[in-house]
């Protein structure tokens, strides 16, 4: 049986569930780090700019992580899947249609911001693409396919 890729639009729906649970996992996170910092720095005597600074600086740096190993873990893992793209009986594969390494699911990931550098045109392109393929995908040599179901 032939794998059916998984078109521009399912792939949207499924990546907005994943950016509510990123959110509503790493925004509190970030909110009781960036109040830690500020209560020490207080503490410590640190001027009032460079406390935010830092707390700036720490709340990108625990989104970025957050986004990448959610990315990463989840799609190279038994599942093939972020829990957005499972709610929406969605995979990641590499081109073999096995389960991905680490490696490539990180390198799909980091792709991810090189898709979005581009105006979103490196999402975009899923719509159009014969394989309906991202720029992340074609990058790393994957696919997002429909699950297919057991019978």
């Amino acid at each position: 049986m032939q794998n059916e890729y998984a078109g521009f639009w399912i792939r949207l729906i499924a990546y907005i569930i994943d950016s509510i649970i990123i959110y509503a996992i790493f925004i509190p996170i970030a909110f009781i780090v960036g109040l830690l910092v500020g209560l020490i720095g207080s503490l410590s005597g640190f001027n009032h700019h460079s406390i935010i600074q830092l707390s700036e600086f720490l709340g990108t740096l625990i989104g970025i992580l957050g986004f990448v190993s959610y990315f990463t873990f989840l799609e190279k893992s038994k599942a093939q899947a972020t829990f957005g793209k499972r709610l929406c009986s969605l995979q990641v594969t590499d081109i073999t249609g096995n389960r991905l390494t680490t490696r490539t699911a990180l390198f799909r990931t980091l792709g991810k911001y090189l898709s979005a550098f581009i105006f979103l045109i490196g999402f975009i392109m899923a719509a159009f693409t014969k394989k309906k393929q991202s720029l992340h995908d074609l990058i790393a040599k994957t696919y997002v396919i429909k699950k297919q179901k057991v019978n």
